[in-house]
């Protein structure tokens, strides 16, 4: 079996052909969100949602998991509290959403931190 994998910037690079060629038969979509809500505008926020709930709904035999991470900071999260109420078929499939202290090894760039509190969660319809 070929796994067929893009790296995009947004999810309107990739073309609607793209998406029916790949979603005639059921698969696992993964959807890695990390670090993506911390400086989107509502309007923007708006719109990822809208595109997320149009593949929900023209692709229903897929599974769909978003992957979120993103530092703690309650005001770096707003715009995903925003997503989650607009993709309400998206839940968590952790217990709760986690927080935890991730450390880097950083030589290279010693006089920055080395640790992050960073905030993740899984969700899946």
């Amino acid at each position: 079996m070929i796994q067929r994998f893009q790296f995009v910037k947004t999810l309107n690079d990739i073309s609607e052909s793209y998406f029916e060629s790949i979603f005639t038969l059921s698969n696992t979509v993964i959807l890695n969100f990390s670090y993506l809500f911390g400086n989107l505008s509502k309007d923007d926020t708006e719109r990822i949602a809208e595109k997320v709930n149009t593949l929900i709904d023209k692709y229903p035999l897929n599974k769909f998991v978003l992957v979120f991470q993103n530092s703690s900071l309650e005001k770096r999260n707003r715009s995903y509290v925003i997503f989650k109420k607009l993709v309400p078929r998206l839940q968590s499939v952790t217990e709760f959403p986690k927080t935890e202290k991730v450390i880097y090894k950083n030589a290279i760039m010693s006089n920055f931190d080395k640790s992050e509190e960073v905030y993740y969660e899984l969700l899946s319809n």
